[in-house]
């Protein structure tokens, strides 16, 4: 048949493709499309795992979300898991074709593993691993003893100390006490992370005279505070005491001179004021006259003796303010070529002093004549010593000072001579001797070491603390087979001053022990507690593990439980170095009985090909076989 001339040829062809161009006019422009905006998300990776965190403590991990949509992605992210939160704002907003970063941080408050849900905005989930593993709260507390001195009734001091976290795990606890006289400013408790410290402080407002101690207890392990001080009764009035009522100055050639000194105080309360005078041709004040004391303190004055001529000079000096005064006394001498030693004062009083402490004394030598003085000042008295240089050497108008010490073994009297050698007069000293108790503060009486390792020791320390007056001195004793006191045992303490002692537990056997420590008579025993435990023993949950055909540039993981089926604590970390085989994070641990740590391996092969690999999982336990194929 023929074909009809309308439908063939090249006019049919023309007017077919201008048809085609008519109708391809009509359409509208591509970009005049309304197509709508999506939101295509990546979250990389896809799971996050912590590995094992000691409780108390944090571990932070990052992950990426990729917008590679055509919208903004906008929205928030949100944990199921209380222990696992955002780092900084927990917002989303990111641009298409744009990539954000976000930080998650893992804080176990019990020991255990969890998993949960992180949603991130429109985007998805991601998946989050985690082990709390449990950790040792350790104490320290610096000072363990705090002294206050002496506080006025109706007065107050302040004093602080600080307990420090030293362990891996959280420390909590409660500081109290319950003397009437001693209080904690502000609150008592605290609940301290790893490393970090609470200062308290501790107020002392005394009600009534005497010495005052209180012991504070820090709660839970750490060691007590023992706190003393002395109340002491304000006087309203000034009272003025004089050290003495004569300055002896021996003879002293014309033409040179010799000074002496004395001290006012104000014994008493408000403001003692006056001015040392004197109106005497050879005698003068040196330096500064004029005094303003409050209670308790001190002034001391220096007067010169400088003889216009021979004879006995006598001044009689106005100590000011109330006070009694002063008769000063001297010869004056022609000068004279032979030597001539003269004592600043022929009696040397101490006053009461507490027996285990000390006060001293001064006396002054000087060679009035001329040539060379020479002599070694000496005693021969048990509570009585010369401090320092004893011997001298003087040139005419020269001086020397010498120190005297009492330090009363014994209550009452005590007196002695004092040689001054050189045919100088001798020097009496005089003082008295005063008991007073002392009271023994140990700043605990209960240690628990825990769990020990047979074989093993632990160590623990025991303050002794001097709260009175006294000395305290003794022994610690004990008489146990798995118990010991390491070092010194002995103490002899003086007022507030305080010896640290060790104690160790080493268990020879399983099981629980106890020990009874004597501290001395005047302190008490401390009862000392602990548990024999085996030696940690490591059990693997598989020793090999195959990851099958993994592709290039992918990866797999695989836990592998590493237990401890003895005691005390299994502490090792894993090892290896294999192409293709990796340890995650957490490669360290400390493993606790009924505690696995989880030990996590990637196969993430970087060719095709079979790889195998023996991985060291530490702390003795038998090593682990992997093996895969990259495909």
């Amino acid at each position: 048949m023929a074909a009809d001339p309308l439908f063939s040829g090249p006019r049919f062809l023309r007017s077919l493709w201008l048809l085609a161009a008519s109708l391809v006019a009509l359409l509208p422009a591509c970009g005049d499309l309304d197509t709508p905006a999506f939101v295509d998300c990546a979250i990389a990776p896809d799971t996050l795992d912590f590995g094992g965190v000691t409780t108390g403590n944090s571990v932070d991990r990052t992950f990426t979300v990729t917008n590679g949509g055509s919208k903004a992605l906008e929205g928030t992210i949100g944990s199921t898991c209380s222990d696992v939160a955002v780092v900084g704002s927990s917002s989303v907003s990111i641009a298409r074709g744009a990539t954000g970063t976000f930080t998650l941080r893992f804080t176990p408050s019990t020991a255990g593993s969890r998993t949960c849900r992180v949603s991130i905005a429109d985007c998805g989930t991601l998946t989050v691993r985690g082990e709390g593993l449990a950790g040792n709260a350790e104490c320290a507390v610096s000072p363990t003893s705090l002294s206050f001195g002496t506080v006025a009734l109706g007065s107050s001091d302040e004093r602080s100390f600080t307990i420090t976290n030293t362990g891996n795990a959280r420390l909590t606890g409660t500081v109290t006490e319950s003397c009437a006289e001693f209080s904690l400013v502000g609150g008592g408790d605290y609940d301290l992370a790893p490393t970090e410290a609470a200062t308290f402080g501790v107020r002392f407002a005394p009600t009534s005279g005497g010495i005052k101690s209180c012991t504070f207890d820090t709660g839970g392990l750490c060691a007590n505070v023992g706190v003393s001080g002395t109340g002491q009764a304000p006087q309203a009035d000034p009272q003025c005491a004089v050290s003495t009522d004569s300055l002896l100055f021996g003879t002293v050639a014309v033409g040179q001179s010799a000074t002496r000194t004395f001290t006012i105080t104000n014994t008493g309360g408000g403001t003692l004021s006056g001015t040392v005078s004197e109106s005497c041709a050879s005698f003068t004040i040196v330096g500064t006259t004029t005094y303003s004391l409050g209670g308790g303190q001190s002034a001391t004055f220096t007067v010169r003796f400088s003889p216009a001529g021979e004879g006995v000079r006598t001044c009689e000096i106005d100590a000011g303010g109330g006070c009694d005064p002063l008769t000063a006394r001297g010869i004056g001498q022609a000068q004279q070529a032979d030597p001539l030693c003269v004592v600043s004062t022929d009696s040397l009083l101490f006053g009461t002093v507490v027996v285990g402490q000390n006060v001293t004394r001064t006396f002054t030598i000087t060679n009035t004549g001329g040539g060379t003085s020479s002599g070694t000042v000496s005693e021969s008295c048990a509570d009585f010593s010369i401090v320092g240089t004893a011997t001298y050497s003087l040139g005419g108008g020269q001086s020397a000072t010498f120190t005297v010490r009492f330090a009363p073994s014994s209550e009452g009297v005590q007196t002695c001579a004092i040689s001054t050698g050189g045919g100088c007069d001798p020097v009496s000293a005089r003082g008295i001797g005063e008991n007073v108790a002392a009271s023994c503060q140990v700043d605990t009486t209960t240690f628990d070491f825990r769990d020990v390792v047979v074989g093993q020791s632990v160590d623990r320390k025991v303050t002794i603390t001097n709260g009175g007056l006294g000395i305290l001195s003794g022994t610690l004793t004990e008489s146990c087979g798995d118990f010991s006191i390491v070092g010194t045992a002995a103490y002899s303490l003086g007022a507030v001053q305080s010896a640290t002692f060790t104690l160790r537990f080493t268990p020879s056997a399983t099981g629980s022990a106890e020990c009874t420590v004597n501290a001395g008579t005047s302190c008490g025993n401390i009862t000392l507690r602990g548990r024999g435990v085996p030696p940690p023993e490591c059990e693997l949950s598989v020793q090999s593990f195959d990851f099958g055909t993994v592709d290039v540039g992918k990866h797999e993981d695989h836990n592998f439980d590493i237990r401890n089926v003895g005691g005390g604590q299994l502490c090792g970390t894993a090892t290896e170095s294999c192409e293709g085989f990796a340890i995650q994070s957490g490669a360290t641990y400390c493993a606790i009985p009924g505690t696995p740590f989880r030990l996590r391996i990637r196969f993430q092969p970087p060719r095709a090909g079979s790889f195998e690999c023996t991985v060291d999982p530490g702390a003795g336990c038998p090593a682990i076989t992997v093996r895969g194929v990259g495909r």
